[in-house]
């Protein structure tokens, strides 16, 4: 019996060729035939492929996810159905499964390429060959043996390459669109940060401004008071004992000494004021800088 084996692509290629070699192992009496293989050089390929297909009784369709539309291989499926007087056209699907077949291949039967569907269409097969038919439980045995043989050929096929995807000029534009707007978002995430930094800088500025005024006005209300009471101690001493006019002088003298530690100058009063008045420019720096980002404007120089 001839067995047409169509396959197009290359790893319908590589299904047709495990097949083409496997099946006169289980079944002696079949020759199977591949346009890849069984056409010789030199011969007209159209007229080899349209002979073969008037002598088959059986059409084997190598079947996968990516060549299922494949016009060849429909072309063979139909004319293998219109040759054969008992249509036995069948599709083996291999990494899908019958029903994910559409359009001209879903009128025959469809078998997956496992250990049941090969065994299905084996029945066929069979079933075909009159008195070299072999027996049921002896074509279930042979299958047990030389399955795992055809199995390991087909794990070792490689997965399909995905396709290069196409862009069109609409995907361009809108893909532009989107990172535009994610920068924008990005953007105005940052300028709510800065203004927000500014807001709290610009309070903590004045926090300080405000303590060290409150500062300068202690020190000095501290002073004056502290040098009253050494006034007022001298002046109003009158010893009652020896050396009592001694001890007040000295009190005195140890609070205008107080006083001269915590005068004006005194505590880094003018380092804080440094400190803020750098940190304002600062800030003013960083202001003008976002201002020259937002309008495209080079900074001015705040050098001068």
């Amino acid at each position: 019996m001839n067995i047409f084996i169509s396959w197009s692509g290359d790893r319908s290629r590589l299904i047709a060729e495990a097949i083409r070699v496997w099946l006169p192992k289980v079944m002696q009496s079949v020759k199977p035939w591949m346009s890849d293989q069984d056409i010789s050089a030199g011969a007209r390929w159209l007229t080899e492929v349209s002979s073969t297909l008037n002598t088959t009784s059986v059409g084997l369709i190598c079947v996968t996810p990516e060549n299922q539309h494949n016009p060849w291989l429909l072309f063979e499926a139909g004319a293998l159905s219109k040759t054969i007087e008992q249509t036995c056209v069948c599709p083996i699907v291999f990494e899908m499964t019958p029903g994910q077949l559409d359009g001209p291949l879903t009128q025959f039967q469809a078998n997956n390429l496992d250990r049941i569907g090969i065994g299905k269409v084996l029945t066929t097969i069979n079933s075909g060959l009159g008195d070299r038919r072999l027996e049921a439980q002896q074509l279930e045995e042979i299958l047990d043996v030389w399955w795992p043989k055809l199995e390991e050929k087909l794990n070792a096929i490689p997965a399909a390459s995905m396709p290069t995807a196409i862009r069109t000029t609409g995907d361009q534009l809108e893909e532009l669109l989107a990172l535009s707007r994610e920068q924008l978002r990005r953007e105005n995430i940052r300028i709510e940060a800065s203004n927000d930094r500014d807001e709290k800088l610009d309070s903590l500025l004045g926090f300080l401004d405000k303590m060290g005024a409150s500062i300068s006005t202690f020190q000095l209300q501290a002073q004056r008071a502290i040098a009253a009471a050494a006034e007022s101690a001298l002046a109003n001493s009158h010893p009652v004992v020896e050396g009592e006019s001694v001890a007040v002088s000295n009190k005195a003298d140890a609070l205008k000494g107080l006083a001269g530690v915590i005068g004006p100058g005194k505590m880094d009063l003018a380092a804080m004021q440094q400190m803020t008045k750098m940190m304002r420019e600062m800030q003013e720096r960083d202001k003008e800088r976002a201002r020259s980002m937002l309008s495209g404007d080079p900074p001015l120089d705040s050098s001068n």
